[in-house]
């Protein structure tokens, strides 16, 4: 099979022709309805955008009629600001790699979710699960030990604790929390997510973004909300419910507090966009009051600031 030499992005940050897959990467990864695809050839991907061969595009100058320009202040991964940091699963063969809505459809009838106390959360749009109380692993079995004690790890960690509440299947319940280390000049974001079955998932990743950095842990809590919201979509949860301690992460959102900066502003934007394809509710929780699960999502953060590598990309849950 030929090498792809050249990717056509069609929606994107940016469009046109780019030689690069890091390039491509670059203009698709967290744009909502990003549509893009790789070709051996020129000619080819100049088909694919509907443009005459030899007319099109190529980022850099390298080669075509010109280079087309990256908007100002846009990036992925570690270099560049919200909401474009929380890269998709979607690879260098082209795709929907920032589609949440494609996301959420194509992994439609799953039932992944797990939680905690439901009371007093506000509704953001949407539909959520009416928590009940369940003992230990699924079913009642089991000692629910052992799921987050270890406080540093990732991924699977185990079921949940006897005698705590999970949401009503179609919900996700998910803990965020955000840390900031100036010395490192880092900021990091930690995700306790729990699902039906028991079972608990956590997940962390950090940034260094010049731009992200003056709002400090807040910029962890802003992205580990985001974070939580994708993988729910992405894993066909109907709802999600996240478990703040900062206001903002609610307030910017519902527009009880004004989004004064551009990562605010693209924050809020951000979480309104996929409400439209997902219920999303919000919980606060007073921080360092020894809320089990909140504590654990606290420690992922800072686990994140030195053991993390970037922003993982969004996984489908188990």
């Amino acid at each position: 099979m030929a090498a792809k030499k050249y990717y056509a992005v069609k929606k994107g940050k940016s469009t046109g022709i780019f030689q690069s897959w890091e390039e491509c990467r670059a203009s698709v990864e967290g744009y909502p309805g990003a549509v893009y695809k790789g070709f051996p050839g020129l000619e080819e991907a100049e088909g694919y955008l509907g443009l005459a061969p030899g007319t099109g595009k190529i980022s850099g100058g390298r080669s075509g009629s010109g280079a087309r320009a990256k908007a100002p202040g846009q990036g992925t991964g570690n270099g560049g600001p919200l909401p474009e940091q929380i890269p998709d699963s979607g690879g260098p063969d082209g795709g929907s790699g920032g589609d949440a809505a494609e996301s959420l459809k194509k992994n439609s009838g799953r039932e992944n979710i797990k939680g905690v106390e439901h009371a007093g959360a506000e509704k953001c749009g949407g539909s959520r699960g009416q928590a009940v109380r369940r003992k230990g692993k699924a079913d009642g079995g089991g000692s629910g030990e052992g799921a987050a004690e270890a406080g540093s790890g990732r991924g699977e960690q185990g079921f949940v604790r006897d005698g705590d509440e999970v949401p009503a299947a179609g919900t996700l319940l998910a803990y965020v929390d955000g840390s900031y280390d100036n010395s490192l000049k880092k900021y990091a974001f930690g995700c306790v997510f729990i699902l039906p079955d028991g079972k608990i998932y956590t997940e962390y990743g950090n940034g260094d973004n010049a731009q992200s950095l003056q709002h400090r842990n807040v910029t962890g809590e802003m992205l580990g909300a985001m974070y939580a919201v994708k993988t729910a979509m992405r894993s066909g949860f109907s709802a999600v419910e996240l478990c703040y301690d900062y206001e903002g992460i609610e307030k910017w959102v519902t527009g009880a507090w004004r989004s004064k900066t551009e990562l605010t502003q693209k924050y809020a934007a951000a979480m309104r966009e996929w409400k439209k394809s997902i219920g999303i509710s919000f919980r606060k929780v007073a921080a360092h009051t020894n809320v089990y699960y909140n504590e654990l999502a606290d420690r992922m953060a800072k686990t994140g600031l030195r053991e993390g590598d970037g922003i993982p990309k969004v996984q489908s849950l188990e």
